[in-house]
């Protein structure tokens, strides 16, 4: 699996390459992203665990979402038969993410509520706002027939508003009343409940096109995909009404992702190409399974009125086995898919 990753890097980057496509720039441009991403998170938290900085578990889990899974996520989007103009914002957007994301975790050095943290988050604002942009510009292009392309647009819409909730819990503001642990979970919420949901919903559209003896999967997708991507708002309507509401919304929120792990079980390991990115694929589903049914049990304390699992407990456990577990993996498992393809055909390439 690594093997790929070198050897991707090298053809690409090495003396013997010869006119790379544009395709394969976007895929080495976030490699690098992923990459020097993944060591700044691991620096970070290091630091924390060392007492040279305050990092709390909440942070730590939302700056999984700019440094990783975005850019492997983005792997994923394609922008083909469009205009000179969308491809070169669609370029500036890449080279962006990487700076957009480190400004992002330097902001969580400083206080809640200080200008600084406020202004260096800003670029991932505006990283967000312009992918939601461009993502409405493909609906609009495409219509709304192909569902798995639908959520693909629909995640980055969820991430902009993510990013909205990042901006207030860095100014410091109380949104509809809620603390700024609240509003700082409502962050980490749209960027993996919302964003990188719909992205692996998405990828499991696709593959799922490639089955022809799947015909009862195929009919489910359309009210899996529905459930999915109506389970962010609903859980946020629920957290805000609370009581019996909150207690609804994340009921059916989990039972959703756990058909979800279903079908990544039934299609995406099914057509991994090696053992290596299928067991990547099983932990993330998994990690569903695990995940959501920490969130039933506390779901069950707020019908009782007798919470189980407190907050702070959601996030040790819960918030890093849907950031890395579920989401993390999943999207590594694709990565990781399109690398070992595009080795095999840069490899022909380099031989002709």
């Amino acid at each position: 699996m690594f093997t790929n990753l070198i050897t991707f890097i090298s053809l690409v980057y090495g003396k013997k390459r010869h006119d790379i496509s544009s395709q394969n720039w976007k895929l080495f441009l976030l490699t690098i992203n992923f990459l020097l991403g993944s060591i700044l998170w691991v620096l970070l938290s290091t630091s924390d665990l060392l007492g040279l900085i305050h990092l709390d578990y909440i942070k730590q889990i939302f700056l999984i979402a700019p440094l990783m899974v975005v850019p492997l996520a983005l792997v994923s989007f394609e922008f083909r038969n469009v205009g000179s103009r969308v491809k070169m914002i669609w370029n500036m957007l890449l080279l962006s993410q990487a700076p957009a994301a480190l400004l992002t975790s330097i902001s969580f050095l400083f206080h809640s509520g200080s200008w600084l943290a406020f202004c260096l988050v800003l670029p991932w604002l505006l990283f967000s706002a312009v992918l939601a942009l461009l993502a409405l510009n493909r609906l609009r292009h495409r219509g709304f027939m192909m569902l798995e392309e639908w959520a693909m647009d629909i995640a980055c819409i969820y991430i902009f508003v993510g990013s909205l909730w990042l901006v207030a819990s860095r100014l410091g503001l109380q949104l509809m009343g809620f603390g700024d642990v609240i509003v700082l979970l409502t962050a980490v919420h749209f960027h993996f409940a919302g964003f990188a949901t719909a992205i692996i919903l998405g990828l499991i559209g696709r593959m799922l096109k490639n089955f022809k003896d799947k015909k009862r999967l195929q009919q489910f997708y359309p009210f899996l995909a529905f459930f999915v991507l109506m389970g962010m708002p609903l859980v946020a309507t629920g957290i805000t009404f609370r009581g019996h509401v909150e207690w609804f919304a994340v009921c059916i929120f989990a039972l959703s992702m756990m058909v979800m792990a279903i079908f990544i079980l039934k299609v995406c390991v099914v057509q991994a190409y090696d053992k290596s990115i299928a067991m990547m694929w099983k932990i993330s589903a998994y990690s569903i399974f695990a995940g959501m049914g920490l969130a039933l049990v506390y779901a069950w304390g707020l019908w009782r009125a007798k919470p189980i699992l407190l907050i702070p407990d959601m996030v040790v456990t819960h918030g890093f086995i849907n950031s890395i577990g579920f989401a993390a993996s999943a999207l590594m498992a694709e990565y990781f898919q399109k690398m070992k393809r595009l080795v095999q055909s840069l490899k022909k390439e380099m031989a002709s």
